[in-house]
């Protein structure tokens, strides 16, 4: 049996918070398109606003780590990367309750993940 390190833990525990964010959100975009039409306007383009925030949410992880790549640390350095995180964590779960049914709670559950990723990647 191989031990697991805490470098491979981490980054199993984060791939598998984003496989998990990214198949909610997806899921929750394809629930609001069936989902539209019993909607009012508002609450049709806030839900599709909150979708879009969640996966804008997923590329704020991903913007310092691909700073970093080619040798130079432009945006890492940023001091305010994790309150624009989870500014649009919580933005997104305000705006995913607008949405009714499975659309709502798939949602809810990917910008939770994302928080719990957000937590993750402080603590490893």
């Amino acid at each position: 049996m191989v031990p697991w390190n805490n470098a491979a833990m981490e980054t199993l525990y984060q791939i598998v918070l984003v496989l998990g964010t990214l198949s909610l959100n997806v899921m929750a975009l394809r629930g609001l398109r069936l989902l539209r039409k019993s909607l009012p306007l508002w609450r049709s383009i806030v839900g599709v606003t909150s979708v879009l925030l969640t996966f804008l949410t997923m590329t704020t992880f991903f913007v310092p780590m691909i700073a970093k790549l080619p040798g130079f640390d432009v945006l890492g350095s940023f001091v305010g990367w994790d309150t624009l995180t989870l500014s649009l964590i919580g933005i997104g779960m305000l705006f995913g309750c607008a949405l009714e049914r499975a659309p709502r709670l798939q949602v809810v559950a990917a910008n939770l993940l994302l928080a719990a990723l957000w937590h993750a990647s402080l603590v490893y």
